[in-house]
């Protein structure tokens, strides 16, 4: 019966029967790169997560019953084979092949992991204590200027700078950080300590919310709700957040931006990192001992020439750049107008 059925279903649906054929060709060519990859590595020195992977592979490996996996990866198998391994594979072994499939994705996911920490120079963190960090840079930054952070008793450091000065990419790079140490893979910095936290809470690149009726200040605020919220429960938070409150006008902007400061205060347990430009807001924390002003600046030259070094400060920057920046551009002459 299984003979007369395969061969119906090849004369009358010969897309299906090619469309099968190709599938199992991949399935059984993964599998045989499967026994491959034990065979390399068994027996050798490894880690005890990789050699857990290898034992896990080889059982499931063990328990593959396949007829005619030889004929149909090397050869042209006839539709008896192909239907009968096809049977095989979706119901005789679909849980062994589905935990096999489960380790390799998993160890697809580790080598993508190690391929990426070589590639990008990472070095893996110290998790626990106080922030320390040399070196930090971003990965995606083609020749990235490194800067070192480190906190002394402090949970709230608050970044000043001009426009274009490198704040966005070091509240970026933070971030990074401190995923890919909790993701158990290296980190963009020459060497790191970091405290274990148990949330991570960026407010970087909000937009507004047509659809739910939310404006862009509304949005701010809903996201400064979330996050006081879960530093409500207590529980250890990192935020990074990136000029709160742009959506309002500089006066309520201020107000609004002293509040939650004010609040992040009181939170030991939140390690707080904001980058704002409104300097004189900023400048009233100065003397507070759980903060730490670090700052990017800018140097104007003649002819509205702009110098970034990206080296990171100490202290607070009143640099102001935009109106530089425009006339760099030539935007004022375009528009018939004296800067």
């Amino acid at each position: 019966m299984l003979a007369v059925k395969s061969y119906v279903k090849l004369l009358s649906a010969k897309t299906d029967y090619l469309f099968i054929l190709s599938g199992i060709k991949q399935t059984l060519f993964v599998i045989a790169q499967m026994r491959n990859v034990y065979e390399q590595l068994a027996g050798n020195d490894l880690p005890e997560l990789l050699k857990e992977i290898l034992i896990e592979m080889d059982a499931c490996l063990g328990r593959l019953n396949l007829s005619h996996a030889n004929t149909i990866l090397n050869g042209e198998p006839n539709p008896v084979m192909l239907y009968a391994t096809d049977r095989e594979l979706r119901k005789d072994n679909e849980a062994t092949l589905q935990k096999l499939l489960a380790t390799y994705y998993r160890l697809e996911a580790l080598c993508s992991l190690a391929k990426a920490n070589n590639e990008m120079a990472l070095s893996f963190p110290d998790i626990g204590g106080t922030m320390h960090i040399k070196g930090l840079y971003h990965p995606l930054v083609q020749g990235c200027v490194r800067n070192d952070i480190e906190l002394d008793g402090e949970h709230l450091l608050l970044v000043t700078g001009p426009n274009m000065a490198g704040k966005s990419t070091f509240l970026k790079s933070l971030g990074i950080l401190f995923v890919f140490a909790y993701a158990g893979v290296g980190v963009p910095a020459t060497a790191a300590t970091i405290p274990f936290l148990e949330h991570i809470i960026t407010s970087i690149n909000l937009e507004d919310d047509t659809a739910q009726g939310y404006s862009y200040f509304y949005t701010e605020v809903r996201k400064v709700k979330e996050i006081a919220s879960v530093l409500n429960t207590g529980e250890t938070t990192l935020v990074i957040a990136d000029e709160l409150f742009k959506g309002t006008n500089i006066k309520d902007a201020g107000d609004c931006t002293e509040i939650v400061i004010n609040g992040f205060l009181k939170k030991s347990n939140a390690l707080v990192v904001l980058a704002s430009h409104l300097v004189e807001t900023i400048a009233s924390f100065a003397d507070e001992k759980k903060c730490r002003m670090i700052c990017f600046d800018g140097i104007v030259r003649s002819q509205n020439e702009i110098d970034f070094d990206y080296q990171l400060r100490q202290g607070i920057s009143a640099t102001r750049l935009g109106k530089y920046i425009m006339q760099r551009e030539g935007i004022p002459e375009m528009l018939g107008v004296d800067a």
